[in-house]
């Protein structure tokens, strides 16, 4: 039973190894082992107002205590200067060892050397041993408050003993104040490193010469290992923060794989000061890790009263963070009653992820620190931790952080299903991977055949060490754990939990799964719908859909009413996901009449309604309500209201145009004159105001209308479109006429005249009318004279005529002429 547990128990190591012969048989013993190593994220946040702290701060000790001893062991020189050891029984002492690294703290290690009793080492002997290790003498006068903390493994066989004594009168007798051994069973050990914080003040306070000694007993057993010791007074009164509840087993969690479950906001107080304390409590906030927006801040409970190194519960009302994804940071800051010597214990805060893909249960996501590491040099290992799937997902890759490598040596990613917690059969893996160099580094490997599918479960993850040359250190974390969850698995042996070989901790083993990433989407996200019309949804291109509306299962559907929609998509992988809902609203569409098909004369103004966003004309120009139109065609108007919903009309126009009339500009004629007014066409009918008919033209002469003037009016009709025109003529009595004639050859004497008149009328190429015309403008007299190429004489006998005013008028052509001539 020794032999298995002794393998077992020490077969884990990191850089530096030591052969030890145990028995007879002389098999090798592989030492467990720690490196601290420094890796950095970017999601490390600092808190306004506080420093950033992961984890257990520094387990309640006061930085600001008096030191009246420190031992490291870093000196070659063992025992150190002043320093003791002796066997009373047996022939084992303690010795010094550098070889070992086997746990960090507060930023120093085993690595430069620690404190040692390794009974394991000499084999079955049957010789009971008994070793001392003494301080020197240490002078207390005046503390009244005397602690001692120190760094520890003890592991367990049989019946072996690990105190820590305490004198003070002249070291003839030792007082026992901490036994190692407390607690543990057969093949058990403390963690690996285990804090040791003791009170001495009730043998040392006050005292000139006191000594501390560690005191081993047993016989073939394992070991104890000591190393930073300090001797210390406590501050009068300090309150610290001595460990926190994990915020949830995980520190970074897929949102398809989380449980909605509460953060608990609870931590262990401590009293790390030399009096009682008192209304020790928490202020306990929750921030958004992004933004630093506090997002719950509820109160604790009271502590009333709480002694020198005792210990309480402050706890507030748990968080449960919104849907989706987010990064919650729990700050706790623990206060009490009296004055506080120390802050730098008083504040604690841990980081949780939900996100998309990444899976996490190291804390270095938050702190940007390591633990340490662990790893093996002699047997094929492999080291890994369970993962939780609760809804069936796809893994991808893994990514590993290795502390230590060597160029040459091998590795690969395995994942085992479990049963009872415990991995059971491998179901995939990585290629195998060799690493290039010595470095530190992330190794990131997909596995073989691609995503692997996993249904609800637990499954294991981790890492492999093929090569046994060199020594492969996983980094891990000891901050977030979760017992009983973190395995290791040394050549053929059974698997291990890591808490039963004393290491609390989770390796920073990182699973990538991704259907958190696949998140379908809908096509057009800002769609909308007038009634009427229909709308096409597209989802993200998949294998299969499943629409809400009606089950369907084409990649795009037709939807024609309103309403809220999602779509179920498969893609190519296999991740199956939900679309968000879409909201498609339906609006009315607007109403729009421009009339029924019509004929109109000259044109017509078509309205489009009012109210509208936007009008879009065709047959026109138009970007407003109303559209002139004046040609003969097809017209139309789209119209679009608030909503964005359009409606169209359109309507025929046959345009006639309005017949073009003319009757020339109001004029004036000498009485006896005449003028033919012309209403142009031809129409369909024309209505003058003068004389009958209704021909196109129409000659007014003074006869009809006297001396005077006359509106003359024409009312044409063509195509059942209506045109007139109006002008004035104005009949007057002549006194002068030369300023109008065409030609002023014409004579007529003499004048005034009381018999015969004499015309002289030059030749002309027309015939010539002569007419006279009395003072009434009525044609008296009229002939027609031939046509002559030469001047010739007209002879008018007027001695019938009454005495008075008259007009001649000569018409040659389109020519006309008038004298006066005055009858005696």
């Amino acid at each position: 039973m020794k032999k298995i547990f002794s393998v077992r128990l020490l077969i884990l190591c990191c850089i530096a190894l030591i052969s030890v012969q145990f028995n007879a048989n002389a098999q090798k013993v592989q030492n467990l082992n720690t490196v601290s190593a420094l890796v950095q994220f970017s999601s490390e946040k600092t808190i306004p107002g506080h420093d950033f702290l992961s984890g257990n701060g520094n387990n309640g000790t006061a930085k600001n205590y008096t030191t009246l001893l420190s031992q490291d062991f870093s000196s070659t020189t063992f025992p150190p200067t002043g320093w003791t050891r002796s066997h009373s029984t047996g022939t084992m002492d303690w010795i010094r060892d550098t070889k070992l690294k086997w746990f960090s703290f507060q930023g120093t290690s085993g690595a430069n050397g620690y404190a040692c009793v390794n009974s394991d080492s000499l084999g079955s002997t049957g010789v009971n041993e008994n070793c001392l290790l003494v301080s020197p003498s240490i002078n207390c006068t005046g503390q009244t408050s005397v602690w001692v903390h120190f760094n520890e493994r003890f592991a367990q066989y049989a019946s072996s003993t690990g105190h820590l004594e305490v004198s003070n009168n002249n070291f003839s007798t030792f007082t026992s104040v901490y036994a190692a051994e407390t607690g543990l069973t057969q093949n058990q050990s403390t963690a690996n490193p285990h804090y040791v914080d003791v009170d001495l003040s009730a043998v040392a306070a006050n005292q000139s010469n006191v000594k501390i000694r560690f005191h081993w007993t047993g016989a073939w057993d394992f070991w104890w290992f000591i190393d930073d010791i300090v001797v210390y007074t406590r501050p009068t009164y300090d309150a610290a923060i001595a460990a926190r509840v994990n915020a949830n087993e995980y520190t970074v969690v897929p949102r398809m794989q989380y449980n909605n479950a509460a953060l608990p906001l609870s931590i262990t107080a401590k009293n790390a000061g030399g009096s009682t304390i008192t209304n020790v409590t928490m202020s306990a906030k929750v921030y958004d890790g992004n933004t630093l927006a506090v997002l719950s801040n509820p109160p604790s409970n009271t502590i009333a009263s709480l002694a020198a190194n005792a210990t309480g519960t402050l706890s507030a009302v748990s968080f449960t963070p919104p849907a989706g994804n987010g990064f919650y940071l729990p700050e706790y800051i623990i206060s009490m009653t009296q004055t506080d010597a120390d802050h730098t214990n008083d504040t604690v805060a841990q980081g949780f992820i939900i996100n998309d893909s990444l899976y996490a249960r190291d804390d270095a996501v938050f702190t940007g620190k390591l633990g340490g590491s662990l790893g093996s040099n002699t047997s094929t290992l492999i080291l890994g931790q369970n993962y939780d799937v609760l809804t069936t997902d796809r893994l991808k890759h893994v990514k590993v952080y290795v502390d230590t490598s060597y160029a040459g040596d091998q590795t690969q990613i395995v994942v085992y299903n479990t049963t009872n917690e415990l991995p059971v059969t491998q179901i995939a893996s990585s290629a195998v991977f060799t690493f290039s160099n010595n470095a530190a580094q992330w190794v990131d490997l997909p596995l073989s055949g691609g995503p692997i599918q996993l249904t609800p479960g637990t499954y294991f993850i981790g890492i492999k060490q093929i090569s046994t040359t060199h020594n492969l250190a996983v980094g891990y974390t000891n901050n977030n754990l979760t017992p009983y969850t973190v395995y290791a698995k040394i050549g053929t042996d059974p698997w291990d939990t890591l808490s039963q070989l004393g290491f609390n901790v989770a390796f920073v083993i990182r699973p990538i799964f991704i259907c958190g990433t696949f998140k379908p989407t809908i096509t057009p996200s800002n769609a909308f719908l007038c009634t009427g019309d229909a709308v096409t949804l597209t989802a993200t291109t998949g294998t299969s859909y499943n629409w809400s509306l009606g089950s369907q299962a084409t990649p795009s559907i037709n939807i024609t009413s309103g309403g809220t929609f999602t779509v179920t998509v498969t893609n190519a992988l296999g991740c199956t996901a939900t679309s968000a809902p879409l909201t498609i609203p339906e609006y009315p569409k607007p109403s729009i009449f421009l009339g029924n098909d019509t004929t109109v004369c000259g044109g017509i103004t078509l309205n489009a309604g009012s109210g509208f966003s936007n009008y879009s004309w065709t047959g026109g120009t138009s970007t407003n309500q109303y559209l002139w139109a004046g040609n003969t065609g097809p017209y139309s108007c789209t119209v679009t209201n608030s909503n964005g919903c359009s409606k169209n009309d359109a309507i025929n126009i046959t345009v006639n145009p309005y017949p073009a009339v003319h009757l020339g500009h109001d004029t004036t004629l000498c009485a006896g004159a005449s003028i033919t007014l012309n209403a142009g066409g031809p129409y369909s009918s024309y209505n003058w105001s003068y004389g009958s008919g209704s021909s196109m033209t129409q000659v007014v002469d003074s006869n009809g209308i006297g001396l005077g003037s006359e509106s003359i009016i024409v009312v044409v009709s063509n195509n059942n479109c209506i045109g007139r025109d109006t002008i004035v003529v104005n009949f007057t009595v002549c006194s002068g006429i030369e300023n109008s004639e065409p030609n002023t050859d014409l004579i007529i004497y003499p004048n005034p005249a009381s018999g015969m008149v004499y015309i002289e009328v030059p030749a002309s190429e027309n015939a010539i009318w002569l007419s006279l015309l009395n003072a009434a403008g009525q044609l008296v007299m009229s002939e027609q004279l031939p046509v002559s190429t030469s001047k010739q004489v007209h002879e008018l006998n007027v001695a019938t005529l009454g005495s008075g005013m008259y007009i001649m008028k000569l018409l040659d052509g389109n020519n006309t002429a008038f004298r006066k001539i005055m009858i005696k």
